[in-house]
C-alpha cells in the first residue's frame, strides 16, 4: 500500500514538473511568436500576448516599445504613451526607448489642454534630449528636437536657429531627413 501510494505520488510530481518545463519553454516560443507576429503586422495574434507581456513585473521592453508603435499607428496616443513610458522604466539608458518615449508625449500634446501641453512638452524634450545623451548619432531623437524647436513657442525655448543646429547634426547621419526639415523651415520663412 505505502509503495503504491509513492509511486502515485512521484508520479503526479513528476507529471507536474514535466508540465511546469513544457510551460516555461513555451513561453519563450509564445513570446518570440507574438514579436514575430506583430512586426508582419499580425496584431490579432500578437497583441494578447504582447498585452500581457507588457503588463508583466517587470515589463517586458520588446513588448512594450511594439504596443507603443501599434498604439500611435491607432492614433490611441494616451495609450502609447504608457506602454513607452512602462518600455523606459524598465531600460532608461536605451537611447531608442526614450526617443519612442519623446515621440509618443509628441503625439499627445495635440490631444491635451493648455495647461497640460506644457508639462508634456517639457517630457517630451527631456526624453529627446536623454536620446540623444545616450547616443549622439541617433537620428529619430535628433529630428525629435528639431521638430520641438521648430515648432514650440519662443516662450517655452522654441526657435528656428536651434532647430537648424540640430539639423546641421542630422545632415551628416540621414541627408533625407535633414533636407525635409530644413524644406519645412523654408516653408515657414516664406522661401
Amino acid at each position: 500500500m505505502k509503495t503504491q501510494i509513492i509511486i502515485r505520488t512521484l508520479g503526479v510530481i513528476v507529471l507536474g514538473t514535466a508540465t511546469w518545463l513544457s510551460a516555461e519553454v513555451a513561453a519563450p516560443l509564445d513570446r518570440a511568436g507574438a514579436l514575430a507576429s506583430a512586426h508582419a503586422g499580425d496584431w490579432e495574434r500578437a497583441e494578447p500576448f504582447l498585452e500581457t507581456a507588457a503588463a508583466a513585473t517587470p515589463a517586458d521592453v520588446e513588448a512594450c516599445a511594439a504596443l507603443a508603435l501599434r498604439r500611435l499607428e491607432q492614433k490611441r496616443n494616451k495609450e502609447a504613451v504608457v506602454f513607452a513610458e512602462r518600455a523606459v522604466q524598465v531600460a532608461p539608458d536605451s537611447a531608442d526607448l526614450q526617443a519612442l518615449l519623446g515621440r509618443t508625449l509628441g503625439a499627445r500634446i495635440g490631444e491635451l489642454i493648455f495647461v497640460q501641453q506644457g508639462f508634456v512638452a517639457s517630457r517630451m524634450l527631456q526624453a529627446f534630449h536623454r536620446a540623444v545623451e545616450l547616443d549622439p548619432h541617433h537620428v529619430p531623437a535628433l529630428v525629435g528636437l528639431a521638430n520641438y524647436y521648430m515648432n514650440a513657442p519662443a516662450i517655452v525655448g522654441g526657435s528656428v536657429e536651434k532647430a537648424e543646429e540640430y539639423i546641421r547634426k542630422i545632415e551628416t547621419l540621414a541627408p533625407g531627413e535633414a533636407a525635409a526639415l530644413q524644406a519645412r523651415i523654408r516653408e515657414r520663412r516664406g522661401q
